[in-house]
C-alpha cells in the first residue's frame, strides 16, 4: 500500500497472516538491494484455515503474488510498502464480485 508499515505493524502484520494460513510459504523469486532499501518478490502459497476479512477458513489452498519494500537501519527493518495480489487471494477464498449498482 501506499502508507508504510511501522516495525510494530509488520510484526503484528506477519502475526496475522500466520494465524490464517498457518502453512504459508513464500517462494522468493528476486532479492534486489540498493542504499537502505531491499525489494523481495514471491509467490506465496498456503493453506485458508482462520478467519480473513471477515471470510471464514475455507481449508482452500492460495497462491498470490507480493513485491514488498523493506527500509533497513543499523541491519533491522524499520519500515515495509507492499504490493500484493490481494484480489486473486480473496477470490480465491470465496470472495465474489459484481458489478456496482446504480443509484
Amino acid at each position: 500500500s501506499d502508507k508504510a508499515l511501522s516495525r510494530e505493524e509488520i510484526i503484528e502484520h506477519v502475526k496475522m497472516f500466520w494465524r490464517v494460513f498457518p502453512d504459508l510459504i513464500l517462494d522468493i523469486q528476486d532479492i534486489i538491494a540498493k542504499g537502505d532499501k531491499v525489494i523481495v518478490r514471491s509467490i506465496n502459497t498456503g493453506t485458508h484455515k482462520g478467519d480473513f476479512q471477515g471470510i471464514p477458513a475455507t481449508g482452500g489452498k492460495v497462491k498470490g503474488s507480493e513485491i514488498v519494500i523493506f527500509r533497513m537501519q543499523d541491519g533491522k527493518v524499520v519500515e515495509e510498502r507492499a504490493e500484493s495480489d490481494m484480489l486473486g487471494v480473496m477470490m480465491q477464498i470465496g470472495m465474489e464480485l459484481k458489478p456496482k449498482e446504480k443509484e
